[in-house]
């Protein structure tokens, strides 16, 4: 399974952002590939990580390491994410500060977007850095976000160990694990 990227309202294309594994079984055999060229996908995307799962005013905190990042990037180009009065907090930890591959759009956004907050973080050294060092979950230990169950959606996507470490986190502050059947405010995309 990969996360798309581009809009859902995109349809003449879709974008990935994917990590290439030289041995994986896909991503070896994606990597040759040049732009404009064809790759045959099922005809409907599915998943249960999506926007729509959220209450339009609640306020949503996105948490995502690497290619975590890619739905996010996907629920950010919809404009109906952003409706007034909603707080969108992006937090995105990568290893090195060229990983950031979305980082001018996320950026762009950020300035243009008074409710939008950016906080990129970068975990290894990396002498080109001056933001945020660390793991993500330093924001939230930290309390550089304070995510309120009562008002907060939180959304954990990317790294397994950053996804168990911030649910339980998010767990023992009063939030509850969303399904389809069940309804809660913590929304977990494991797909590694």
């Amino acid at each position: 399974s990969y996360s798309i990227c581009s809009s859902p309202l995109e349809k003449d294309h879709l974008e990935f952002f994917i990590a290439i594994d030289p041995t994986g079984a896909l991503t070896s055999r994606m990597f040759p590939l040049g732009q404009g060229d064809r790759l045959f996908a099922a005809p409907k995307a599915v998943g249960t990580f999506v926007i729509e799962e959220s209450p339009q005013e609640s306020n949503l905190i996105l948490v995502g390491t690497g290619t975590g990042i890619a739905p996010y990037v996907s629920m950010l180009r919809l404009s109906s994410i952003w409706n007034s009065g909603r707080r969108i907090t992006l937090v995105w930890g990568v290893r090195y500060s060229r990983d950031l591959a979305y980082d001018g759009e996320l950026r762009g956004l950020a300035a243009g977007n008074s409710n939008f907050t950016y906080i990129p973080v970068v975990s290894r050294e990396d002498s080109d850095w001056q933001g945020m060092r660390g793991r993500v979950q330093r924001v939230f230990t930290d309390s550089v976000v304070k995510p309120d169950p009562r008002v907060d959606h939180i959304y954990l996507a990317g790294n397994p160990n950053m996804v168990e470490d911030l649910e339980l986190l998010f767990g023992d502050s009063g939030y509850t694990h969303h399904t389809r059947r069940e309804p809660g405010n913590l929304h977990l995309e494991k797909y590694w």
